[in-house]
């Protein structure tokens, strides 16, 4: 991601989205609301920009992805100038 160059195979990301609650005039970190996964395999997910998709609800093992390229690479799609990650290098 530093170097600005394309991710190789085998990369992952994976992305811990939690629920923001108010406190003591605050945002503070809730219970998790979702755990999303991106593997990088040009091959094996060549119809979504060479990256599968996975999420998984709270805490939990059960799988909400359903139809990987409407769930989430229809989003993806917009970032294909980055690799389709949304994610960027910050100093």
């Amino acid at each position: 991601m530093k170097r600005g160059k394309p991710f190789p195979n085998g990369s992952v990301f994976v992305f811990d989205l939690l629920e923001a609650r108010k406190k003591d005039d605050s945002l503070v970190e809730g219970p998790r609301k979702l755990l999303g996964v991106m593997e990088r395999d040009i091959r094996r997910f060549a119809k979504t920009g060479g990256w599968g998709f996975e999420a998984f609800a709270g805490d939990t093992t059960q799988r909400v992805v359903k139809d990987p390229e409407t769930q989430c690479f229809s989003c993806h799609e917009s970032q294909s100038d980055h690799w389709y990650v949304f994610s960027t290098y910050r100093q």
